[in-house]
């Protein structure tokens, strides 16, 4: 769990509550270059790295990957989530390699100007997550949401992180 205000953690806890947040626009600028981020990519950037995260690896498998993206996106298959992974690689934002041979399943990873990207869609996220739930709130209220979101977040991951792992 992140240190800091029960705001940073919330706000940390946010992408396994990702579709409770207002939508991104398509394309963000990004030292200079304009980076197309619309849905599912930015969702597939963010959960790549929670994955990545919760299994203290810096990699995911794709099929794990897919089955979360799912629970956002229900139409999404497995040869479009390929096509997707694909064009995110051609633009440089992850990696693919064969998870230990098993040519059926790739390891996906952050390349350095995925994680540029993600750093800057969490920051427009943050700007419209704190003026979504937290505007006009007493910091007192504000403290008590954020811990709350977190308690949530904590509460619900391990039931999809379970689920992704058994299918």
């Amino acid at each position: 769990m992140s240190k800091g205000t029960p705001i940073s953690q919330a706000l940390a806890s946010f992408p396994k509550l990702y579709y409770y947040v207002p939508p991104l626009p398509t394309k963000l600028t990004i030292a200079g270059e304009t980076i197309l981020v619309k849905a599912p990519r930015d969702a597939t950037l963010w959960l790549l790295e929670v994955l990545a995260q919760d299994e203290k690896k810096k990699y995911c498998l794709q099929g794990q990957l897919l089955d979360l993206i799912r629970r956002c996106y229900p139409g999404m298959t497995a040869p479009a989530f390929s096509r997707l992974t694909n064009a995110m690689k051609a633009d440089g934002l992850l990696t693919k390699s064969e998870d230990g041979g098993d040519t059926r399943q790739n390891r996906l990873a952050l390349t350095r100007k995925g994680r540029t990207v993600l750093n800057a869609i969490k920051a427009h996220r943050r700007k419209n997550v704190v003026a979504f739930l937290f505007k006009g709130l007493e910091s007192d209220e504000q403290q008590k949401l954020a811990r709350n979101l977190v308690e949530i977040a904590n509460r619900f991951w391990p039931k999809i992180k379970d689920a992704i792992h058994h299918t």
